[in-house]
């Protein structure tokens, strides 16, 4: 999509709306293909692959994120999961307090511990999509001494060993790892405001 048309389309123009709803039309009707919504079918999914389209244009931000498509996308599938957690959820109340009185009593059990996160399909393509935004983010935001100490801390050096291996001061490492936070804080706001 072009910048003018999103532009336009944020403060409301209809014509740049409609233009960018018909031109996320397939993307959103093969998005909905792919669920199941209790209690719903695939023109309730569509529906909210448009409302998610809509938020795209509404938070979309270029200068916390300078692609539309990208963004977009993931306001799309975020927008249709939600409205199947919520769907599940409801149709199961039952099972769903069943289970936390059983995890209530497992808990109890100082023997238990749970070993295995279990995600859903859902989650992990939003994982990856939020991974490649954060890196792009990352890379636009971050000056270069920060991008050396998130290249250590990604690979579990400690502070100080960052400092050693940097020969920097230690406490210069860790005011650079505190704005890191700060701007990934930043980041996880931004992106999750919509949701």
């Amino acid at each position: 999509m072009g910048e003018d048309e999103i532009r336009l389309a944020k403060v409301g123009n209809n014509e740049a709306i409609e233009k960018i709803l018909m031109n996320y039309k397939d993307y959103i009707s093969k998005s909905s293909k792919l669920f199941y919504l209790n209690g719903g079918d695939r023109e309730d999914l569509k529906q909210e692959g448009y409302i998610g389209l809509l938020k795209a244009i509404k938070y979309f931000d270029k200068k916390k994120c300078d692609n539309f498509d990208v963004f977009a996308h993931l306001c799309i599938k975020r927008q249709i999961f939600t409205a199947i957690r919520k769907s599940n959820n409801m149709g199961n109340q039952g099972l769903n307090s069943a289970v936390e009185d059983d995890e209530s009593k497992i808990s109890k059990n100082k023997n238990f511990e749970k070993s295995i996160d279990f995600y859903s399909p859902e989650d992990i393509i939003i994982s990856k999509e939020l991974i490649n935004l954060l890196h792009n983010f990352l890379l636009k935001n971050l000056t270069r001494m920060e991008r050396r100490v998130v290249f250590f801390l990604f690979r579990g050096y400690s502070y100080k060993d960052i400092a050693e291996r940097l020969s920097e001061d230690p406490k210069k490492i860790d005011n650079c790892i505190q704005r890191i936070k700060r701007k990934v804080e930043k980041f996880k706001k931004y992106y999750y405001m919509n949701n």
